[in-house]
């Protein structure tokens, strides 16, 4: 691995007092102009270096984490995150039973050990057909009456024949312990059923636990458990039908992989249960998308009124994230020791496979998933696909807005919050800004544009996103930004301060949706 620093790859540019920003890929290589407004009001604290291109899980702890689930543990300091037991090439392997991580800040993370005792290992690395399981797949970490559980997939990939188990445990630090097999799709072999993999656990307003699980063959489904986390149909000679539960999300008519990676929290302030998801190809065009239904049970529809059980339409949801660059003058802060020396900046390439957890220490909503380096120089095939193998955890505020969940387009900060954090002041919003937007059915990598918004007076002013003109309002006392355009688009979102991951400074963002169920992300330039 060789070493270098950030500017392999960019041009820096000073022009007088203002920096000038220029990035490949973003609006044909424009240079955006930087602000020069004061923002140390939005009292951000600096973030840790994001280190691309080291797999050294001691030098950068986020490195290799795929499938977190992630949650604040209520006994201690500390939040947690347990993934797929994934070891990059060149690694040592840390062995079989779950990765566990901790932090106290959401952005420094240490690896603490596997969470599976030896014994529930063994049980599950048992396969049905006398095989032999190398990895265990896209755990869930809950809490519940006192005990610490973990639910985990058991696959052969490619195929249904998949198992759940559930261990338990009385510390998040396991050793977690199986207590049984909750969801078998072994003998699936049609493909027409669920996949037993990519669980999580819900519970229902009313208190009922479920859980949520399955992929791309069959679709997502909903499976009723017992108080203690275990099926509550585990008889397998019956209806099989009955035993998988209620399918929830399917594929359809659309032409992307999926779905899988779901999970369902209940807002109460909405009355909505919230069914999250990820649609594509896990190594490029991954996304993160959403629906909702007033019954846990369904029927899930997405921001147009789509049925995700539709097979009429091609509806997987409305989208939340996907591939993207913003423009980078320093991506990840100052020196980059580790990446190779063709690294060159260029996005980040299929969030996904994530949930939301809420921190009530803080009445705070987040969401955790993975993301891949969009440099080139980290591309590679497989099956067929181009992959990018560098991957992160990656966690981002989530903050809702007129009913609908939206993402943060920057990481979190340290200790970022709703309780640390004030609404943004209007006198701060005039000036440049480079947006982008989630409108394709399609997951190609979308890159941000030049935008701008006027002089805030009496409650708003003037705004041009990319190369349409209209006007916005901004509430100061909640931080809602409306965007109205010429050409009917009304965005609706939220201005949050941030720490500018790519350009390495205090900045602010908006997160929203439009009246077409469209995602738009802007970045004060």
């Amino acid at each position: 691995m060789k070493r270098k620093t950030w500017l392999k790859g960019f041009v820096a540019m000073s022009l007088s007092a203002v920096m000038l920003l220029s990035a490949t890929g973003c609006e044909n290589n424009a240079v955006y102009q930087a602000n020069d407004t004061d923002l140390s009001s939005l009292n951000v604290t600096e973030s840790s270096p994001f280190y691309f291109g080291t797999k050294d899980r001691d030098v950068f702890g986020p490195v290799e984490v795929h499938d977190p689930s992630t949650f604040k543990d209520p006994n201690s300091e500390y939040y947690y995150c347990y993934s797929t037991d994934s070891t990059m090439g060149g690694n040592a392997s840390r062995g079989v039973g779950i990765q566990i991580r901790r932090s106290t800040n959401l952005v420094d993370w240490e690896y603490v050990s596997l969470a599976l005792d030896s014994a529930s290992v063994t049980e599950a690395q048992r396969l049905a057909d006398g095989g032999y399981c190398t990895g265990f797949w896209a755990p869930c970490i809950c809490y519940v009456d006192g005990e610490y559980r973990l639910y985990y997939s058991v696959s052969s990939f490619g195929s249904c024949r998949s198992r759940i188990y559930l261990a338990v445990s009385d510390s998040p630090e396991g050793p977690f312990v199986n207590r049984g097999l909750v969801v078998d799709t072994w003998n699936n072999t049609s493909g027409n059923g669920p996949n037993g993999i990519d669980p999580y656990y819900v519970e229902s307003a009313e208190g009922t636990p479920y859980l949520v699980y399955g992929s791309f063959f069959g679709g997502i489904y909903l499976k009723e458990l017992n108080a203690d986390g275990t099926a509550l149909n585990s008889d397998t000679s019956g209806l099989m039908n009955v035993y998988y539960g209620t399918c929830i999300a399917r594929r359809g008519s659309n032409t992307l992989d999926g779905p899988e990676g779901a999970s369902i929290i209940y807002n109460e302030d909405t009355g909505y249960y919230y069914l999250f998801l990820s649609y594509g190809y896990l190594g490029d065009t991954y996304d993160i998308r959403v629906a909702r239904s007033e019954d846990i049970t369904g029927p899930y529809e997405d921001y147009l009124g789509n049925s995700m059980t539709s097979t009429s339409v091609a509806t997987t949801g409305t989208k939340l994230a996907a591939s993207y660059e913003f423009t980078a003058s320093s991506p990840g802060g100052g020196d980059q020791p580790y990446v190779l020396d063709d690294w060159s900046w260029n996005g980040f390439i299929g969030p996904g496979h994530g949930e939301p957890f809420y921190d009530d220490t803080t009445d705070t909503w987040y969401f955790a998933g993975h993301v891949r380096d969009g440099a080139e120089c980290y591309k590679t095939v497989d099956n067929n696909q181009d992959t990018w193998y560098m991957h992160y955890l990656s966690i981002r505020e989530l903050v809702w807005v007129d009913g609908w969940p939206t993402l943060s387009p920057e990481m979190v900060y340290p200790n970022e919050s709703s309780e640390n954090s004030q609404p943004v002041s209007g006198s701060l919003l005039a000036g440049n800004w480079e947006t982008l937007k989630f409108d394709s059915l399609e997951n190609e990598q979308v890159s941000s544009v030049h935008s701008v918004l006027g002089e805030y007076q009496n409650g708003g002013g003037t705004a041009t996103i990319g190369g349409e003109s209209g006007n916005y309002t901004y509430d100061e006392s909640d931080g809602t930004l409306v965007i109205t355009l010429n050409n009917g688009t009304t965005i609706t979102a939220k201005v949050l301060a941030c720490w500018d991951l790519e350009n390495w400074k205090t900045s602010m963002v908006f997160t929203g949706i439009d009246n077409n169920g469209v995602t738009h992300w802007g970045k004060f330039c």
